[in-house]
């Protein structure tokens, strides 16, 4: 009977060994499938940050841009708020309001 207990113990041990390396193949696929899904992540990640900086980027060139025409629309304003002191002083110093206005015109 101890020949048939050492079989019986080799078997058990073969069938512990067998299970063992399909469970740590098992693993090895889990963690491989893991790594694919973190890189895959990482993939997106990297793609988003790109692209959010290149909306960024756009979004900084549209504020110069408005910027720009900010500035310009204020100088046209601060010209035509000059010019249009410049008439008033020359209107007024051309006794202003009533008969001619300072113009000549042949009546």
């Amino acid at each position: 009977m101890r020949s048939s207990e050492s079989s019986a113990l080799a078997l058990s041990d073969a069938a512990t060994a067998a299970a063992a390396a399909a469970g740590a193949a098992s693993l090895m696929e889990a963690l491989e499938r893991k790594r694919e899904k973190k890189k895959a992540y990482k993939c997106a990640l990297e793609e988003s940050h790109a692209q959010l900086g290149a909306q960024r980027a756009a979004g900084l060139e549209r504020l110069r841009s408005a910027e720009e025409q900010l500035a310009a629309a204020a100088e046209d304003r601060d010209r035509a708020h000059a010019a249009l002191r410049t008439a008033q002083q020359l209107y007024s110093a051309g006794g202003g309001g009533g008969g001619g206005g300072g113009t000549s015109q042949g009546v």
